[in-house]
């Protein structure tokens, strides 16, 4: 039931990583076309329109053209960034099929599980006594420290 919650999860932040891998794209192809506006125009289109306009207006027909272009695929992107996130997956339906699995599994194999509880139960009190032990001689030790200072 976990595994399966996870693999919603998995999913959901999937998801969430493929619509900033498009907004990103977006952005970046925004930059290339500002980039292309700062830096150039197309050659036949300048030609065109400078042989009837002139040349002033070529320039500005063109940096224009792509200025508004990159700005529109910008916007674009910002707007596909700002979009609301799917909401998380519910796990209430994960942990209602696992608590009835353990209640069924409970009801028909109480000897297992009073062996597993038992074959457990040893390794959590040794652990547990470890822990115990470690943090009295962490505080022993800390107790010393602060005493003799």
């Amino acid at each position: 039931m976990l595994r399966s919650y996870g693999s919603e999860v998995k999913s959901w932040g999937g998801r969430i990583v493929r619509r900033y891998l498009v907004a990103v794209t977006l952005l970046a192809a925004g930059g290339l076309f500002i980039l292309a506006a700062a830096g150039f125009g197309i050659a036949a289109g300048f030609h065109f329109v400078a042989l009837r306009y002139g040349e002033n207006i070529a320039f500005a027909v063109l940096g224009g053209s792509f200025l508004v272009i990159g700005l529109i695929v910008i916007v674009a992107g910002l707007s596909s960034m700002k979009r609301r996130l799917p909401v998380l997956p519910n796990p209430n339906k994960h942990i209602r099929d696992f608590s009835r699995s353990a209640a069924l599994d409970f009801l028909t194999k109480t000897d297992q599980l009073k062996h597993r509880v038992r074959h457990h139960s040893t390794p959590l009190a040794v652990g547990t006594a470890g822990l115990l032990a470690i943090g009295w001689v962490a505080g022993s030790a800390l107790r010393r420290i602060l005493h003799h200072r």
